[in-house]
């Protein structure tokens, strides 16, 4: 990361240029501002203004501060002034604490002043009502306007203990700089981070509550905040995504710069998206797809506030990561089982121990059986045997990094808190062996401040609760595993779907996805009874045959379609029979029928996509019918997708089974297939919603080598619904 890196965004008029590259405009005018104005400054104790005031000195801020207030010829020892046009000299950036009424006014006047940067703290804007709304509005055409940069409203507002600025309604820390930045819509969210990790001696290094966002959003801040080569770790708790791609390009950003960004979605559930919404006035929509598309970028998703929290204390320390192979020593022998299954759980993988270091550790042990969680404590109370055994477990090829365990966060005594405080000071051992190191709690609690403080000293994360420090221990793992930038997806491919959508049937749309390489059944299209028994021919038996009609659906159920006929007399029986069904379909017109190719038995997959508000196309994938069961819901990434994505969709799909899956059936053949479609959506026009091939057959090869087939067998789409007047 260059040490120079600035402060730069997306300018408000220019979300994103043409190709999606997010245009950047200076953000310096919030965190590096030569003058700021606090417009309802006071001097009475509790007050949003004194606060305002108190904390810009508090946090070390050196350049000009302007209180603004009517009635007051001084505050703060400062000489205050009437309105912001009294102001002698000239203003970078503007802190309104004032009631709704009067900041329309402020507002107003600090973009006749040429001021770069206003941050509106006050409530009762768009996450109120109509009315609000309204307001909101106004002071967002008003800025955008002039260029002004409008920060909140509904906001508690900004900090940077690294540029000693501060618009926030709470005291800036003196403790030592983390390189943790927190970007939240919700300032109340922050602060339940914020307040736990101040007891553990840990505070945030910059904070922005972006509230409505009116103007400036997650994506600005997350933008900025990748490209400060001061900080290690981002975290991000989103309601909803107001501008996808902005925040998306600059989780790229991040990850190109190599900066973990952890993120926590909140409104997943139908309670959780109706409080966000009452909240914040914005609906995340479907938390799945956003999910995906953040995880596709980089961001390392969590699933609640408390490991969102041990994620950023564990990069802070390690902000590249763990190294991969993780070994476990607890005191205690049910709580290596318990250990385990929790990792299991939440998806990280313990390593397994080389013969020789089982060999070792057994010999200490007295001849007791060694497994990853080793429970040291069976070597009994020996001095320096925890020094040995993390050194071994260190030493071993299969070990890159190593956690330790500890039964409770607070000793119940001098005696105690020596006990843990050892087992840490143990495991650096570990790091003459190259390994990392990393000392947990099983339950969450206050830590022992004698092991706090020999982890501080030692530069080893403490993390509190075995859920959530194994977490976050996954998702360091993951990072340091991930690759260094996100894949490139190559070329545009032409696009070779044409006319009107509305009048396309499922055989023109196989047709297209053939010529975009996904694998399909022959087919033919036929006219009378004679062309369907030559296509049954030429193509050989058995075969379907179907009725084909624009925005034609559930064939079975009406009765559209024949299945497995064996011989031409079977196909010209069935000939006869949709002739008669045809004719008696009045909401669709019949443009023949289809003689396809009998696919061969195997699993099903659905491959499908849906057009996805602010941020394009998704690619779905999954398995159909009873699979479904087994594996559990699809796979979503957003286009364009790559080679690499492309697989990790299959990895993921099939989980555990994935080696068994490769000795079965033909994986390439399914990832061409996949890259085909994503290939294909790229080109479908918009007035497409949904595309979607069900079944998409993997028949499954007898013996090793992967010797089943891939083939398309239906496909059907749904346009998108008018727009609202």
């Amino acid at each position: 990361m260059r040490p120079d890196a600035g402060l730069a965004v997306r300018r408000p008029g220019d979300r994103v240029a043409s190709g999606g590259r997010v245009m950047r405009a200076d953000l310096s005018a919030v965190f590096r501002p030569a003058s700021i104005a606090v417009v309802g400054a006071s001097d009475r104790d509790g007050s949003r203004g004194a606060e305002l005031l108190a904390n810009l000195r508090s946090i070390g801020y050196s350049g000009m501060i302007y209180p603004v207030n009517p009635g007051r010829a001084t505050v703060g020892g400062l000489p205050a002034y009437p309105r912001l046009s009294d102001i002698p000299g000239p203003i970078d950036a503007v802190a309104v604490g004032v009631d709704q009424a009067t900041t329309r006014a402020v507002v107003a006047e600090a973009v006749g002043l040429g001021v770069q940067a206003v941050l509106v703290l006050g409530i009762g804007y768009a996450e109120a009502g109509d009315e609000g709304r309204c307001v909101q509005d106004e002071l967002v055409a008003m800025c955008r306007a002039a260029g002004v940069r409008l920060i909140g409203p509904n906001s508690l507002g900004v900090w940077s203990r690294l540029d000693r600025v501060s618009y926030w309604l709470a005291p800036g820390s003196p403790l030592p700089l983390s390189g943790i930045a927190l970007i939240s819509q919700s300032g109340a969210l922050a602060s339940t981070l914020i307040e736990p990790l101040s007891y553990r001696g840990i505070a945030l290094d910059a904070v922005a509550a972006t509230g409505n966002e009116a103007d400036v959003g997650a994506g600005d801040f997350l933008q900025c905040f990748a490209e400060d080569a001061r900080l290690r770790v981002i975290g991000l708790i989103a309601e909803s995504l107001r501008s996808p791609a902005a925040v998306l390009a600059a989780a790229r950003t991040a990850w190109a710069r190599g900066i973990p960004v952890v993120c926590l979605l909140t409104g997943t559930s139908r309670a959780g998206r109706d409080a966000a919404l009452a909240h914040s006035a914005a609906l995340l929509g479907d938390a799945h797809v956003a999910r995906a598309a953040l995880e596709q970028a980089g961001c390392l998703v969590v699933e609640d506030l408390a490991e969102l929290t041990e994620a950023l204390v564990l990069f802070s320390s390690c902000p590249g990561g763990l190294r991969a192979g993780l070994a476990v020593a607890t005191v205690s022998g049910g709580g290596a089982g318990v250990v385990a299954d929790v990792a299991e759980t939440v998806g990280v993988e313990l390593a397994a121990l080389d013969a020789e270091t089982v060999k070792e550790r057994s010999t200490l042990l007295a001849g007791r059986r060694v497994a990853n969680p080793v429970d040291v404590a069976l070597a009994g109370d020996v001095p320096g045997v925890y020094d040995v055994a993390a050194a071994a477990l260190a030493a071993d090829p299969g070990v890159g990094t190593l956690a330790i365990g500890l039964n409770l966060p607070h000793a119940a005594d001098a005696v105690g808190s020596r006990f843990y405080a050892d087992q840490v000071r143990a495991a650096t051992r570990a790091r003459a062996a190259g390994a990392d190191v990393v000392a947990f709690s099983f339950v969450p609690g206050e830590p022992d401040a004698a092991l706090r403080t020999a982890a501080t000293e030692l530069g080893v994360p403490l993390l509190l609760g075995m859920r959530e420090a194994l977490k976050a221990i996954a998702v360091a793992l993951a990072f340091r595993a991930a690759p260094t930038e996100p894949a490139d997806p190559g070329p545009a491919a032409p696009t070779l779907w044409n006319g009107d959508p509305a009048a396309w049937d499922e055989c023109e749309i196989r047709g297209v996805l053939s010529a975009y390489g996904v694998p399909v059944a022959a087919e033919r299209r036929v006219r009378s009874a004679a062309e369907a028994l030559a296509a049954g021919r030429e193509i050989g038996y058995p075969v379907v045959l179907r009725i084909l009609a624009p925005g034609l659906t559930h064939k079975s159920e009406l009765g559209a379609v024949r299945v497995a006929l064996a011989d031409a007399d079977a196909l010209a029986a069935a000939y006869a029979q949709l002739e008669v069904v045809a004719e008696h379909l009045t909401e669709v017109t019949p443009r023949g029928m289809s003689v396809q190719a009998m696919a061969p038995a195997g699993g099903e997959l659905i491959l499908g996509s849906r057009l996805e508000p602010g941020l394009g196309r998704a690619l779905i994938f999954g398995w159909g019918g009873v699979w479904v069961e087994a594996f559990g819901r699809p796979q979503l990434a957003l286009l364009p997708l790559s080679a690499r994505d492309a697989w990790g969709l299959i990895e993921r799909q099939f989980g555990s089974a994935l080696d068994r899956a490769r000795e079965l059936a033909d994986l390439d053949g399914l990832h061409s297939a996949v890259l085909s479609f994503a290939t294909a959506l790229a080109g479908l026009p918009d007035a497409v919603d949904t595309l979607e091939v069900n079944p998409l057959i993997v028949s499954f090869g007898g013996g090793g080598g992967g010797g089943g087939g891939v083939v398309a067998v239906d496909a059907a789409i749904a346009l998108t619904a008018p727009a609202r007047p």
